[in-house]
């Protein structure tokens, strides 16, 4: 009887698929913070708001069920944001 084994190219091909659909949620995240920014400017709102970034921590760090830790995700978050911040920017 044969197993069904996952090879390790069949884990990397899954890994390659995971990190393009994070390329895709990255740049649909970035178009909605494009968006955030124009009614920000056409409103006079302040461009960062630092207790909106915190909210953001602490929803993401409150979700994660891990293994991913959690000082690593805040990490990817604070780049993630710190770019936002620069297409946000007027």
């Amino acid at each position: 009887m044969q197993q069904n084994k996952t090879t390790i190219e069949q884990l990397r091909q899954k890994i390659d698929s995971i990190d393009d659909r994070i390329v895709s949620l990255l740049n649909e995240r970035a178009q909605v913070v494009l968006e955030v920014g124009r009614l920000k400017s056409g409103s006079n709102m302040e461009f960062h708001v630092p207790g909106r970034e915190r909210q953001i921590y602490e929803r993401l760090l409150g979700a994660n069920s891990g293994p991913f830790p959690n000082d690593a995700l805040r990490s990817i978050y604070r780049e993630v944001i710190s770019a936002c911040l620069a297409l946000e920017s007027p």
